[in-house]
């Protein structure tokens, strides 16, 4: 571990960021499992499409608040803004805690939203402090521990929520995680170092969509930081793809039930956290992106092993646990694949979000990274779109992931060429 980890320049922060994520997942998929199972049965509601809706809900707001929340983190101290934000948190947990015993589906829906528009102003801040909290050696390394940390806490957070919720007592129990992860996310944050927002001076343009479009193409004249941020979009996107289909993947393809989903999961966040140190460690803390083409072709590598691997998957005689999974004549290598591509997209990922930091001015680096959010968010809508058109022309799964490996390959060999005429 960084000997930075445990100073007050970077352990709040990083507490305060993983609490964030954690929270998020926990609701969510909270809320989509108490729609499937409980609210829609009793009601007749169509669950697949409140559930599609949920998950719009939480993404609209990274649309149209981003640009706002840009200007405020650069314009006010963000220590304090982390703090507010934090304190809103516990107000919007409480309601969702009531929201979940009414099992109201509207009322759901309306904290869900009001959660993501917390999450949307919280976000640029955790990015724009990392550069202004640690030093240039220091920044790499930085990145590392908040990426991995990030997949680390969607995983937890999605595991905890789906497990708790149907349980006799879920919607307490839901209600007290909530309400204490809320609370200590507060407390931490209250740690968080002074951080002068870098344009005290600028004044604040309230209208989203003149401010969206303007910070976009401002960004777009840019062509490092553009390139920088549609790379980092493209991660993002790949990343919701997969996580989204391994459960199709487990379900069709390895024969699976839930918690080989889980365990899949699981490796590909671990993998996520793993890449991420190891790439800063190999290059020493000092930021660089020649190791992006060899996180995308890696990516695409043990995209296309996982391919070859499961088609060794025989078929039991009932569906697979994870105990009778992992005796399987191929599973393990099934595992490993996961592993490795989550590993490859650390790698990809860290760099890119670090030499982000560095080539912005320190004047307007939470508005980049307002714009980052836009794009990354229009990414994982349109990633979903691709999935469905796909399927719509008779593509199964395989061949959803055989075409994310495509790609990937593509992207690394532009990548490197790229590089130098950066």
């Amino acid at each position: 571990m960084s000997y930075f980890f445990l100073t007050r320049r970077f352990l709040p922060l990083f507490i305060t960021q993983f609490q964030n994520a954690f929270s998020d997942n926990v609701f969510k998929n909270a809320i989509a499992i108490l729609i499937t199972y409980r609210i829609a049965a009793d009601s007749a509601q169509n669950a697949a499409l409140l559930v599609t809706v949920s998950s719009g809900l939480f993404i609209l707001p990274f649309f149209l608040f981003s640009a706002l929340a840009g200007q405020i983190a650069d314009k006010y101290d963000r220590a304090k803004l982390a703090r507010i934000y934090k304190f809103i948190e516990i107000v919007v947990m409480a309601l969702g805690v009531l929201a979940f015993y009414t099992e109201n589906t509207w009322f759901l829906l309306i904290v869900l939203l009001a959660m993501g528009t917390q999450s949307t102003f919280f976000g640029p801040i955790k990015y724009a402090l990392l550069p202004q909290q640690l030093t240039k050696d220091e920044l790499m390394m930085g990145n590392a521990y908040i990426e991995g940390a990030t997949f680390v806490s969607i995983l937890v957070g999605t595991i905890v929520g789906g497990l708790l919720i149907l349980t006799e007592n879920g919607v307490l129990l839901i209600g007290i995680v909530l309400m204490v992860a809320a609370t200590l996310g507060y407390i931490s944050s209250r740690f968080i170092l002074p951080a002068p927002g870098g344009s005290p001076e600028i004044q604040i343009n309230r209208n989203i969509f003149t401010e969206s479009y303007k910070l976009v193409k401002s960004v777009s004249e840019n062509r490092k930081i553009l390139y920088y941020i549609m790379l980092i979009s493209w991660f993002w996107l790949v990343g919701s793809i997969f996580l989204a289909q391994t459960a199709i993947f487990a379900k069709e393809i390895l024969h699976a039930d839930e918690t080989v989903i889980t365990f899949c999961l699981t490796m590909f966040s671990i993998g996520i956290a793993i890449g991420s140190v190891l790439c800063s460690k190999l290059s020493r803390g000092k930021p660089s992106l020649k190791f992006v083409p060899l996180g995308a072709i890696g990516m695409a590598l043990f995209t296309a092993i996982l391919l070859i691997v499961s088609r060794d998957i025989p078929v039991g005689a009932a569906v697979y646990g994870i105990a009778d999974f992992v005796g399987v004549s191929g599973a393990i290598a099934v595992m490993l694949s996961f592993l490795g591509i989550a590993i490859f997209g650390g790698v990809y990922t860290v760099p890119l979000y670090t030499m982000l930091q560095m080539e912005c001015q320190k004047t307007e680096i939470a508005r980049v990274i307002a714009v980052t959010n836009i794009i990354n968010s229009f990414g994982m809508v349109a990633s979903v779109v691709v999935v469905v058109l796909l399927y719509a022309v008779g593509f199964k799964v395989t061949h959803v992931f055989a075409v994310m490996a495509l790609i990937n390959i593509i992207i690394g060999v532009k990548v490197w060429k790229g590089l130098r005429n950066l």
